[in-house]
């Protein structure tokens, strides 16, 4: 079989069932889809992010009702560390280190205390940054 260079992320069949809540709701296919207790995060291109969302989060609501869960909905970048900053958007990094497959991303305290503090977000950003970037080991200074 010929490598394309693309990766593979295995779904299960609720996973399945929810990138195609998001494909009837939003017109829109998800690059990847985590659940994660009561939340789905939906991984969407950049340039499908308005569409999925919708007028006024139109769409995103829809599919919380629809789905009884929280919708998240997070931006797909080609490289692991426009996908941090992008994830991580509420704080000011100050610097990335890639080391291939270990990150580490350079906060002020107060932004490090703002990102610690949500330990079920920084859960979904782990399954997301491991499945669709390979990095497994990251660290917030």
């Amino acid at each position: 079989m010929k490598n394309t260079g693309k990766r593979i992320v295995k779904l299960d069949r609720d996973g399945i069932a929810y990138i195609n809540s998001m494909l009837t709701v939003a017109n829109v296919i998800p690059k990847d889809c985590v659940v994660d207790d009561n939340t789905v995060v939906f991984l969407v291109e950049k340039e499908k992010i308005g569409a999925a969302i919708g007028k006024q989060g139109k769409n995103a609501e829809t599919l919380r009702k629809q789905l009884k869960k929280n919708v998240e909905i997070m931006q797909y970048a080609e490289s692991p560390e426009e996908f941090i900053k992008g994830a991580l958007r509420k704080v000011k990094i100050k610097k990335i280190e890639n080391n291939e497959g270990s990150m580490i991303a350079f906060l002020s305290p107060e932004d490090k205390m703002i990102v610690m503090q949500n330990s079920s977000r920084r859960k979904r950003i782990r399954i997301i940054r491991e499945r669709n970037y390979k990095i497994k080991d990251f660290k917030i200074r």
